[in-house]
Protein backbone atom coordinates (compact mmCIF):
# COMPACT_ATOMS: atom_id res chain seq x y z
CA UNK A 1 0.00 0.00 0.00
CA UNK A 2 1.95 2.96 1.24
CA UNK A 3 4.20 4.00 3.09
CA UNK A 4 4.06 6.62 6.06
CA UNK A 5 5.18 10.06 5.37
CA UNK A 6 7.65 11.81 7.44
CA UNK A 7 8.54 15.46 8.07
CA UNK A 8 12.51 16.80 8.84
CA UNK A 9 10.87 18.69 11.38
CA UNK A 10 7.53 18.69 12.97
CA UNK A 11 7.70 21.65 15.85
CA UNK A 12 4.39 20.47 17.50
CA UNK A 13 1.91 17.74 17.96
CA UNK A 14 -2.12 18.09 18.36
CA UNK A 15 -4.67 16.27 19.26
CA UNK A 16 -7.19 14.80 17.10
CA UNK A 17 -9.83 16.46 18.95
CA UNK A 18 -8.44 20.08 19.59
CA UNK A 19 -10.38 22.93 19.54
CA UNK A 20 -9.15 25.10 16.13
CA UNK A 21 -6.39 27.59 16.54
CA UNK A 22 -7.98 31.54 17.11
CA UNK A 23 -7.41 32.61 13.51
CA UNK A 24 -5.99 35.89 14.68
CA UNK A 25 -3.14 33.79 15.51
CA UNK A 26 -2.27 32.24 12.49
CA UNK A 27 0.49 32.80 10.27
CA UNK A 28 -0.05 35.93 7.53
CA UNK A 29 0.22 34.60 4.23
CA UNK A 30 2.70 36.63 2.64
CA UNK A 31 4.96 33.99 0.42
CA UNK A 32 3.44 33.31 -3.27
CA UNK A 33 2.86 29.90 -3.97
CA UNK A 34 3.81 28.50 -7.47
CA UNK A 35 0.99 25.75 -8.83
CA UNK A 36 2.30 25.07 -11.99
CA UNK A 37 -0.47 26.54 -13.66
CA UNK A 38 0.06 29.63 -15.39
CA UNK A 39 -2.92 31.54 -15.60
CA UNK A 40 -3.65 31.06 -11.93
CA UNK A 41 0.08 31.72 -10.53
CA UNK A 42 -0.26 34.94 -12.61
CA UNK A 43 -4.18 35.97 -11.64
CA UNK A 44 -5.03 34.23 -9.15
CA UNK A 45 -1.59 33.84 -6.77
CA UNK A 46 -2.00 31.28 -3.82
CA UNK A 47 0.35 31.86 -0.80
CA UNK A 48 2.06 29.12 0.98
CA UNK A 49 -0.57 27.53 3.64
CA UNK A 50 -3.05 28.74 1.86
CA UNK A 51 -5.95 26.45 1.32
CA UNK A 52 -8.04 26.50 -1.60
CA UNK A 53 -11.19 24.95 -2.67
CA UNK A 54 -12.28 24.72 -6.59
CA UNK A 55 -15.82 24.44 -6.95
CA UNK A 56 -17.48 24.08 -10.62
CA UNK A 57 -20.36 21.70 -12.02
CA UNK A 58 -20.02 18.20 -13.90
CA UNK A 59 -17.58 17.85 -16.73
CA UNK A 60 -16.18 21.14 -16.40
CA UNK A 61 -12.33 20.22 -15.78
CA UNK A 62 -12.27 19.98 -12.31
CA UNK A 63 -10.41 17.04 -12.50
CA UNK A 64 -7.89 18.10 -15.17
CA UNK A 65 -7.07 21.57 -13.26
CA UNK A 66 -6.75 19.36 -10.50
CA UNK A 67 -3.92 16.99 -12.03
CA UNK A 68 -2.54 19.91 -13.58
CA UNK A 69 -1.73 21.51 -10.07
CA UNK A 70 -0.49 18.09 -8.53
CA UNK A 71 2.18 17.97 -11.26
CA UNK A 72 3.00 21.46 -11.36
CA UNK A 73 3.20 22.41 -8.01
CA UNK A 74 6.03 22.99 -6.17
CA UNK A 75 5.61 21.17 -2.98
CA UNK A 76 6.89 17.83 -1.24
CA UNK A 77 3.50 16.65 -0.27
CA UNK A 78 0.20 17.74 -1.61
CA UNK A 79 -2.99 16.92 0.66
CA UNK A 80 -5.81 16.16 -1.98
CA UNK A 81 -9.10 16.17 -0.40
CA UNK A 82 -12.13 15.09 -2.26
CA UNK A 83 -15.39 15.56 -0.24
CA UNK A 84 -18.93 14.93 -1.46
CA UNK A 85 -17.41 13.63 -5.43
CA UNK A 86 -19.14 10.75 -6.76
CA UNK A 87 -17.83 6.90 -6.45
CA UNK A 88 -16.71 7.07 -10.11
CA UNK A 89 -14.70 10.28 -9.96
CA UNK A 90 -13.38 9.10 -6.55
CA UNK A 91 -12.30 5.65 -8.25
CA UNK A 92 -10.58 7.71 -11.58
CA UNK A 93 -9.03 10.07 -9.73
CA UNK A 94 -7.51 7.78 -7.17
CA UNK A 95 -5.76 5.70 -9.82
CA UNK A 96 -4.60 9.19 -11.43
CA UNK A 97 -3.35 10.46 -8.51
CA UNK A 98 -0.85 7.62 -7.43
CA UNK A 99 1.97 8.98 -6.83
CA UNK A 100 4.43 9.40 -3.21
CA UNK A 101 4.04 13.12 -2.54
CA UNK A 102 0.38 12.97 -2.78
CA UNK A 103 -1.88 12.16 -0.02
CA UNK A 104 -5.63 11.45 -0.73
CA UNK A 105 -8.44 11.72 1.49
CA UNK A 106 -11.72 10.88 0.17
CA UNK A 107 -15.38 11.31 1.18
CA UNK A 108 -18.18 9.90 -1.66
CA UNK A 109 -21.73 11.50 -1.81
CA UNK A 110 -22.56 8.24 -1.46
CA UNK A 111 -21.59 8.06 2.28
CA UNK A 112 -23.94 9.65 4.87
CA UNK A 113 -22.72 13.25 5.54
CA UNK A 114 -22.22 13.40 8.93
CA UNK A 115 -20.43 10.23 10.32
CA UNK A 116 -21.25 8.60 13.91
CA UNK A 117 -17.01 8.05 15.34
CA UNK A 118 -16.89 5.66 18.09
CA UNK A 119 -14.44 6.31 20.20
Amino acid sequence: MGSNITAPYLPFERSLYAEPPDPLLRQVIDQPFTLGVRAIDGLLTCGIGQRIGIFAGSGVGKSTLLGMICNGASADIIVLALIGERGREVNESSRFYLNPRFLNVYWSSQRQTVPRWKE
